[in-house]
């Protein structure tokens, strides 16, 4: 049996009928004696604007548990009104005097509790800045193209320049540092900050050495340029420059002008406070208490949700260049840092900034956004919007030992996801950070900043990675980035390559070395310079792995590079015994064992050498040693020149002389 089709007036007839529910209503359990609070806004009210005295309040009744909503989203009242009638309750309002009240029809009198402190208006909540694209074509380059923006080539020949100055003017003599060698320093610190070791010389030791850097800079080189590297003329100050950073104010003003080169686009931003460690003495050191590193010099820092560093200033105290200072500290950090942000963005801060006056300074400088302060315990959160939507969240209970739901507002929910942006930096360059012990604040500063360069200069790369939708297992993790860039600062060549005609005229081959282990691949740099790779083939009886990726072919052909070609050692034996030529250690011995002869026969003048001699008594023990050594202590002794011709005799058969018996 089929079922009968409903048509519209079967539906609206069903829908016409009493509940069934409406049998299981009880109300026995209402408090009749109850009364709601009268609440009173004294001061000038906000809602003078509304069409009517019922819209000002605008509440809904007639359940059983209800709360009462600001339309606005602005104030909410919770578990106030339970269990209300609407026929209980009469609205009243007197808009000139900027006071409403809610009244019942109790006979007991009303109660009023004043409300004096922040009026209540309306707030109209703006959707947070959003960007999805579509973004145009980059090209992803090398992570050295990246680096290369906040140290240019220039800044390598500045540092070499004033290295060499600062050495000659303290020791007397150039250190002929050159631009590419700072470059392999700064690898080597870059590499130091990913493989760390306890102590810095055991980088070199043997055993436990680290090729990459061993093999390109000697440790006397290494701190020999870690304690000359300057960037300025310490003797020769500019004029007007009064900046109590102004030693390491190049390698900041590089790295500075690169951040703010970065597209700033409508979206939010964080603005906090970044900790240069350093323990020693230095200009304006600061203590900031609940910090990773609460020791060192305070850096304001503004970056984008994801922790993209846009701009930044070191604090100087008063002589910070900041252009307004009217408002204090806090708000003149915000003033400066903002300059570049453009319209309708989004900005989060904390309490250290937040003063009304800013709030009011940035309405007007920006009046798409309106700042306002939430009252109560989040009285220092800056925001453009309200406290709708709640989001259930879990939060842990001391009292019930357990997590629970929780209410969040959606500010609080919009503070924690972008306020963030400073401490993701300072995590990423925590993870890898090069940690040096020096009294130099110099040398600290210009580490950070080379950290700094490197971490951000990673974020470009993956932001521009993921516009171009590269899966993410193909972009690189900061620590290969970094073992990247460190590579090719490594593989700079420090010295002067062959000219090319010089290599032409040549007619020579230079001969193979043949290794038990397999080289590493060179840096992407190398192995795409263009520059003299010919082609060589190895006499190998089984084909090697192909070493490009990805290939599974064998060969036996390899391309060398014309400063790294291997070559077998050298071996004069073979000529040595052909001409009958003795090696000089040899020649040495000899020499000494007829010079010990000439003295005992008398050809050689020198009684007292002659009395020095220790000559044996012969016996007829097996012993047939011509003298007599003394024990020694210490190898000093031992290879005193007389004993050790002695002993070079007593092993000669040439010094064999006694007569027969």
């Amino acid at each position: 049996m089929r079922r009968a089709k409903l048509n519209a007036s079967d539906i609206l007839s069903v829908l016409n009928d009493e509940s069934e529910l409406d049998d299981f209503s009880d109300d026995s359990d209402v408090d009749r004696t109850w009364q709601p609070t009268i609440s009173t806004n004294i001061g000038q009210s906000d809602c003078s604007g509304l069409d009517s005295d019922e819209d000002q309040v605008n509440t809904i009744f007639n359940t059983d548990d209800i709360n009462i909503t600001n339309i606005n989203n602005d104030i909410i009242i919770s578990d106030i009104y339970n269990n209300i009638n609407t026929n209980h309750v009469n609205v009243a309002s007197n808009s000139n005097d900027g006071i409403n009240i809610l009244t019942t029809n109790a006979p007991n009198s009303a109660q009023v509790s004043p409300n004096i402190g922040w009026s209540q208006t309306p707030f109209a909540t703006i959707p947070l800045p959003e960007f999805y694209g579509p973004h145009n074509f980059i090209e992803i380059g090398l992570p050295i193209s990246y680096v290369e923006k906040y140290l240019p080539n220039l800044h390598f020949e500045k540092a070499s320049m004033y290295t060499n100055m600062y050495a000659l003017a303290q020791k007397g003599k150039e250190l002929k540092t050159t631009p590419n060698e700072i470059k392999v320093f700064y690898g080597a610190q870059a590499l130091m900050g990913v493989i760390k070791y306890p102590r810095l010389n055991m980088y070199w030791q043997r055993g436990i050495t680290l090729d990459l850097i061993s093999s390109v800079i000697t440790r006397d080189r290494f701190t020999s340029i870690r304690t000359f590297l300057h960037y300025v003329d310490v003797n020769n100050r500019p004029a007007g420059n009064t900046s109590k950073f102004w030693k390491v104010q190049p390698i900041i003003d590089c790295v500075q002008k690169a951040c703010r080169e970065i597209p700033r686009y409508i979206g939010m931003y964080s603005i906090d406070e970044q900790m240069v460690p350093f323990t020693g003495r230095c200009p304006h050191r600061q203590f900031v208490k609940n910090k990773p590193r609460p020791v060192g010099l305070k850096n304001f820092v503004i970056t984008t949700s994801k922790g993209l560093v846009l701009d930044f200033e070191l604090y100087q105290g008063s002589d910070t260049p900041f252009d307004d200072r009217t408002l204090g500290l806090g708000p003149a950090v915000v003033l400066h840092l903002t300059k570049t942000i453009p319209k309708g963005s989004a900005m989060f801060f904390d309490r250290y900034f937040t003063t009304i006056p800013l709030m009011n300074r940035l309405n007007e400088i920006e009046p798409t956004i309106k700042l306002q302060p939430l009252s109560g315990r989040i009285a220092n959160v800056l925001t453009a919007t309200g406290a709708e939507p709640h989001q259930i969240v879990k939060r842990w209970s001391k009292v019930e030992n357990k997590e629970i739901n929780v209410n969040c507002p959606a500010i609080i929910q919009y503070y924690n996801q972008n306020m963030g942006g400073v401490d993701l930096c300072n995590q990423q360059m925590e993870a890898y950070r090069t940690w040096i012990k020096t009294k130099k604040w110099t040398l600290k500063v210009a580490v950070h900043f080379i950290d700094l360069a490197i971490v951000n200069a990673w974020m470009e790369y993956k932001n521009d990675a993921i516009k171009m939708n590269i899966p993410r297992k193909n972009i690189k993790d900061l620590l290969e980035f970094k073992i990247s860039v460190a590579k090719e600062w490594l593989s700079t060549p420090t010295k002067k390559r062959i000219n090319e005609e010089t290599n032409s005229d040549s007619n020579e081959e230079p001969p193979v070395k043949v290794q038990n282990y397999r080289s590493p691949i060179p840096s992407e740099m190398k192995r795409y310079d263009s520059y003299d790779h010919w082609p060589e083939v190895d006499n190998l009886s089984t084909a090697r792995n192909c070493r490009k990726e990805g290939c599974k072919s064998r060969t036996r052909i390899r391309f060398g590079h014309c400063l790294s070609i291997p070559h077998l050692p050298h071996d004069y034996e073979p000529i040595s015994q052909a001409l009958r030529l003795d090696s000089l250690s040899v020649r040495c011995d000899n020499f000494g064992i007829s010079f010990i002869k000439g003295l005992i026969e008398g050809r050689v003048d020198a009684p007292r050498l002659l009395g020095e001699l220790s000559f044996r008594i012969p016996s007829n023990t097996r012993l047939q040693s011509n003298f007599y050594l003394p024990t020694n202590k210490s190898n000093f002794s031992k290879n005193a020149p007389l004993l050790r011709l002695m002993h070079n005799a007593n092993n000669s058969i040439a010094m064999d002389w006694r007569p027969a018996r």
